[in-house]
């Protein structure tokens, strides 16, 4: 079973497993032995907007720096070469054996949805960046960069692993990913991907799901020798797909589910978050639903079975409503939208807009405990049990969604992956993360105050 990447975001923090909202898992290797490095990462997205010269179609870094580097101020001084004991400190940070397969950081605070109208079209922001590594060793770094409503992922190897090569501009590059400095690595790739911007204004996409889906993410991996880009597979969740084959679907399970066609989307929406999930509206259905992009044949399966369990044991869960766009490299699952909803992965921090009390968040606790233990009576499982993977809708109860599978660093250990096992671990790491570990404490110190009062 694949790993889940840990994904951050400025406003949503992966959940941790000992309660304290910044806290970092021993899982999470790379960003552990960053910290020797002294330079956090600066998650904010570089606001990139279009200059007053003549052409218009220059771009130019606007923000702020980041306050840990003053250098950054002038582009041009942000491709200086580090020193000669920052280099050998890096070069041996880089091939030490301690990278995650796959480890993503979510930097765009946008969304969740957006139409391709609401998208900010004069600016280029980072939405993504992180690595992919085999058995420890780091393969590749990429940088994922959103404009005109395109998203460019790129894809930088690893330079570091032929010691014989001589330094070229993915070695800075490798260099500012290390130092956790992707925001000045996306300034430093502006001018090799001003063709890519240019090639979006003559033609922008336009408002239909299936040009969108051809289009709206492409990658490229960079030429080092000749700081160019050239066509490459993205990095990143969309990497983990892999087609479904229809017709075997259709002989194993005869599909009796209401099927729509990707030309029967009207309107759509991006989830400016994850790549594989929009908000769709589709003739004849009044509401809004939600369209997931199937990764795998399997996903699929336990997607839906996991929907439809939901719906006949009435656990609090999104309903399955039918498929969308089989036949096609697009295939996916239809499912209602929970209105008005919050995030539970993002208690503990600002934007979290409920200030739960105890007794809420004990009714959370419950409400999720009674689902799993439902599931496991069955002998069905939740997977991916995490508090990125639980809504609080507009009643103040606890929705559980994502049934695919997966695990995700902090909630479940990777050889409990799929398990009774694992769900139940996660549970006790939900009583954690909800500090109802600290409210006993406090009331048994309180009993024993009193006791001795």
């Amino acid at each position: 079973m694949p790993r889940k990447s840990r994904e951050t975001t400025p406003t949503a923090q992966a959940a941790p497993c000992d309660g304290s909202p910044s806290a970092q898992t021993d899982a999470s290797k790379k960003r552990k032995a960053k910290k020797a490095l002294d330079n956090p990462r600066t998650p904010s997205p570089p606001k990139i907007e279009r200059s007053s010269a003549e052409t218009g179609t220059e771009l130019e870094q606007t923000a702020d720096p980041p306050a840990h580097d003053a250098a950054t101020e002038n582009p041009e001084t942000t491709r200086a070469e580090a020193s000669e004991d920052e280099i050998e400190s890096i070069s041996k940070f880089v091939r030490e054996k301690h990278w995650e397969n796959w480890h993503s950081y979510v930097l765009s605070s946008r969304g969740p949805f957006l139409s391709l109208q609401e998208m900010d079209h004069d600016t280029v922001e980072m939405a993504r960046a992180g690595h992919l590594a085999s058995k420890g060793t780091l393969e590749t770094v990429y940088i994922t960069l959103r404009a005109r409503g395109f998203l460019y992922c790129i894809v930088i190897e690893n330079p570091y692993k032929d010691q014989e090569l001589e330094r070229t501009i993915a070695h800075e590059f490798i260099d500012l990913h290390v130092r956790d400095r992707d925001k000045d690595l996306a300034v430093l790739l502006e001018p090799i991907c001003q063709p890519l911007w240019e090639e979006a204004k003559k033609n922008p996409i336009r408002n239909d799901l299936e040009t969108f889906l051809h289009r709206g993410l492409t990658g490229f991996r960079l030429v080092p020798a000749t700081a160019t880009l050239e066509p490459h597979p993205p990095a990143g969740a969309d990497s983990e797909r892999r087609p479904i084959d229809w017709d075997m679907v259709k002989e194993r399970h005869p599909i009796t589910c209401p099927v729509w066609k990707l030309s029967d989307v009207k309107n759509f929406r991006v989830n400016t978050a994850k790549e594989l999930i929009f908000e769709v509206e589709i003739d004849g259905i009044s509401e809004p639903l939600i369209y997931k992009i199937s990764k795998t044949y399997h996903s699929l399966m336990r997607e839906v079975a996991g929907l439809l369990f939901c719906a006949h044991a009435n656990i609090r869960a999104p309903r399955f409503i039918g498929l969308l766009g089989i036949d096609t490299e697009w295939g996916g699952l239809l499912m209602t939208k929970i209105p008005i909803c919050h995030l539970l992965g993002n208690y503990g921090t600002e934007s979290f807009e409920l200030s739960p009390s105890l007794s809420d968040r004990r009714r959370w606790y419950e409400q999720i405990s009674d689902a799993v233990h439902t599931l496991h009576r069955e002998k069905k499982i939740w997977g991916d049990a995490k508090a990125d993977n639980v809504m609080i809708d507009e009643n103040g109860d606890a929705v559980l969604f994502d049934f695919e599978g997966g695990v995700s660093d902090g909630w479940i250990d990777d050889e409990l992956a799929l398990t009774k096992e694992g769900d139940l671990q996660a549970l006790q790491r939900f009583w954690t993360f909800l500090k109802l570990d600290e409210a006993e404490a406090e009331a048994e110190a309180e009993a024993e105050a009193k006791a001795e009062a």
